[in-house]
């Protein structure tokens, strides 16, 4: 191959590669074009409160689905982000980290219920797999 067919090809992979980061980057709610821009934090607390109102909806209060979408408004153009204060970014994150605590707090108690649940299915069949016991003694005399 020649130089220029493989700049070429870098140059096509570079392409499609940015192109799926950009992609993975608005599915999680987040502006391709203003992640460099935007401080670490602000993005982690972002991509929280988008993955909040998409995902756990039901688990949020009024209140928090009311903190979330406007720490998402704010978030859309620079001059409310810059205005953020580092206590709303803990604020959404706290909010994230209690919806995350109730998820897995729901996912222990169906797991101990289908355990529950398989060990009556075996003691069950263990019964019925096990021959009657017959008294086969004789009485003394």
């Amino acid at each position: 191959m020649y130089k220029r067919d493989l700049q070429r090809e870098i140059h096509w992979r570079e392409e499609r590669d940015t192109k799926q980061a950009d992609a993975w980057l608005r599915s999680e709610g987040i502006a391709p074009e203003t992640l460099a821009q935007i401080d670490s934090l602000l993005v982690k607390a972002q991509r929280i409160a988008h993955n909040c109102i998409t995902h756990q909806r039901e688990l949020l209060t009024a209140r928090e689905l009311d903190t979330l979408t406007r720490y998402l408004q704010s978030m859309q153009t620079r001059k409310t982000r810059r205005r953020i204060k580092a206590k709303r970014t803990h604020e959404v994150m706290n909010i994230g980290n209690r919806v995350n605590r109730q998820l897995f707090r729901q996912l222990r108690q169906m797991r101990q219920v289908r355990q529950v649940k398989q060990l009556q299915q075996e003691m069950q069949s263990k019964r019925n797999q096990a021959p009657p016991q017959a008294n086969n003694r004789q009485p003394e005399t």
